[in-house]
């Protein structure tokens, strides 16, 4: 198993030149547009979460691994000013909240690869919390009977929606996309609307 290395490739010309084999264990093929092979990304991705858990056990903060942490936080007070600083200019060039520099999509603050890739970390932990009984939005209280969130969630998802979906009726936009403009008389665009009636009649035929 190849050692985690953390080389980063500064031009585009250098980046060219590693196109053969992996920068790191130099015997299998690069993902496509990266520079590393998949075993080596995810042997750096999982020995980087247990040195951030070892600072975050020993207090200190998982950036600049300098200053101590508040409880509950994962950032100290400086990396959190830094951080948002860093977002708010990324929000005033209409860029990626997350990645900080591709374009946000329309009625979004992420990215469509950034939506992506959290769209699939949220569905991963909604099936590990649903398993165990936990509520899917905090994953720390038990979730109401016959329910998937616990009481204070539901309350606070509830107030969120019910924001969000003002927010786009007055911007004209898709009360559940917010991408597209709603049909005429009517909240949701046509595309929301059709997916929502295959989504009704698959649900209809496996209950006959």
């Amino acid at each position: 198993m190849p050692r985690p290395v953390f080389i980063r490739v500064r031009n585009k010309t250098a980046r060219t030149r590693v196109t053969s084999n992996c920068v790191q264990c130099h015997r299998q093929p690069p993902v496509a547009g990266r520079v590393r092979c998949a075993e080596c990304l995810e042997y750096n991705l999982q020995a980087s979460r247990k040195y951030r858990m070892r600072l975050t056990a020993a207090g200190l903060c998982r950036y600049c691994r300098q200053e101590t942490l508040q409880p509950g936080q994962g950032r100290c007070t400086k990396c959190m000013a830094r951080h948002k600083a860093a977002v708010n200019k990324a929000k005033r060039k209409g860029l990626c909240g997350s990645c900080l520099k591709r374009p946000c999509r329309r009625g979004r603050l992420q990215c469509a690869v950034c939506l992506r890739v959290q769209m699939q970390s949220d569905r991963l932990s909604y099936r590990k919390r649903l398993a165990v009984g936990l509520c899917v939005y905090c994953g720390k209280k038990p979730a109401v009977k016959g329910k998937v969130l616990c009481l204070a969630c539901a309350r606070h998802n509830n107030a969120r929606q019910a924001k969000v979906r003002q927010t786009r009726a007055q911007q004209g936009l898709c009360n559940n996309c917010g991408a597209r403009p709603p049909l005429k008389g009517g909240k949701l665009c046509a595309k929301c609307l059709a997916r929502i009636a295959a989504r009704r009649a698959e649900r209809s035929m496996g209950v006959a």
